[in-house]
């Protein structure tokens, strides 16, 4: 498995670089300064090394520096980290014999993975993924028949033979003729409700009887 070393002291992008490489089967050991870096790589020997330009104690250039000058390590690449707002001392970096510039932040993290892998390719550096010791699942390729879909008999309708049937709508019978009513005449139907019958007015007497008044006798006047 392939081992690199990082240098920066932002604990973020140490975390962030071991979980981009994680999966392509390449190991990252972090440090947090240029001096323990030094110390590191003389200890590890890593196949490649990322050092942050601005770092303590000792600079990626620094690094870098030390890296190229030993003949026991100037084989390892060092590529220099500088941030996405930092300035980067050009004319510096090919100095010292950066392999090349990444910058920070690696989000997406395509442009840190793809760097790395062609550092480690062109140094010799073969990647092992870190899965490719569990053997897969077997796949079988045996075709599989279709399942066939069973089918309900159908059931077969015997043919109806069509019947004149009897047409269900009456006749209806004609029109009456209209019935010639005298107009002289009262209607016979009618007549006995028309007809009513002359009341005989009671006629009164014109000579009504006077009553005789009972007249009180009248008194004689008494001779003295």
């Amino acid at each position: 498995m392939a081992k690199i070393l990082v240098a920066d002291d932002n604990s973020n992008i140490q975390k962030m670089v071991a979980l981009a490489l994680k999966d392509q089967g390449i190991d990252v050991v972090a440090v947090g300064n240029g001096e323990a870096a030094v110390r590191k790589i003389s200890d590890i020997h890593p196949d490649l090394v990322l050092a942050d330009v601005f770092m303590p104690v000792r600079n990626g250039y620094e690094v870098c520096q030390y890296v190229k000058s030993d003949s026991a390590l100037s084989h390892i690449p060092v590529i220099l980290l500088v941030g996405a707002f930092d300035p980067l001392d050009e004319q510096e970096a090919q100095r010292v014999g950066a392999d090349g510039v990444l910058k920070k932040p690696f989000v997406p993290p395509d442009p840190l993975i793809s760097m790395v892998k062609s550092a480690l390719a062109r140094a010799g550096v073969s990647l092992t993924a870190a899965n490719a010791g569990k053997s897969a699942a077997p796949v079988q390729t045996g075709e599989i028949p279709a399942p066939t879909a069973s089918r309900a008999p159908v059931a077969v309708i015997p043919q109806v033979a069509v019947m004149q049937s009897e047409s269900f709508v009456e006749e209806i019978p004609s029109r009456p003729p209209e019935l010639k009513i005298d107009s002289g005449a009262h209607p016979p139907a009618f007549g006995s409700l028309l007809e009513t019958p002359a009341v005989e007015e009671q006629q009164e007497p014109d000579f009504m009887p006077e009553a005789h008044s009972a007249r009180a006798p009248e008194r004689m006047p008494t001779i003295p």
